[in-house]
């Protein structure tokens, strides 16, 4: 986990997941914005997903757009993320913390939703509770 400060304020961090894929596990990054809890950003930084299908996950842009502003937002009480990261058949898509799924890589598609779901939710609370340490480490 890496993060970045602007006048003393935590203003994101990068942050790893994995989830088993249709292959083996993949393993992505993703960029978190603590002040919108939101991610924004996502980069898959290991997959052997099945070429021409599976590796969309890395390549289909409308895919990628998921993860410009995913909703990721912590429940009242600070303790979990308030609705799951879920991947959703593609064009169902209705909520800020659904994604997108691509057709015929359905299996890659929903991994990423489980990496993103199973961290944001150990992670994030993690994250609130500790957020003082968070900002002054990264200020030095």
């Amino acid at each position: 986990m890496q993060a970045t400060a602007k006048d003393g304020k935590l203003v994101g961090l990068a942050i790893e997941a994995n989830s088993m894929g249709f292959a083996d596990v993949i393993k992505v990054i993703y960029g978190y914005d603590p002040h919108r809890e939101k991610v924004v950003g996502f980069y898959v930084l290991e997959s052997k997903e099945t070429p021409g299908l599976g590796d969309l996950i890395e390549k289909d842009a409308d895919f990628l757009a998921n993860f410009d502003s995913l909703d990721v937002a912590l429940s009242e009480d600070k303790n979990s993320v308030k609705n799951p990261v879920v991947t959703v058949k593609h064009g169902q898509k209705k909520n800020a913390y659904e994604v997108d799924g691509i057709t015929g890589a359905t299996i890659s598609s929903r991994a990423i939703g489980k990496a993103l779901n199973t961290s944001t939710n150990e992670i994030l609370p993690l994250l609130y509770k500790n957020r003082a340490f968070f900002e002054e480490k990264s200020q030095q």
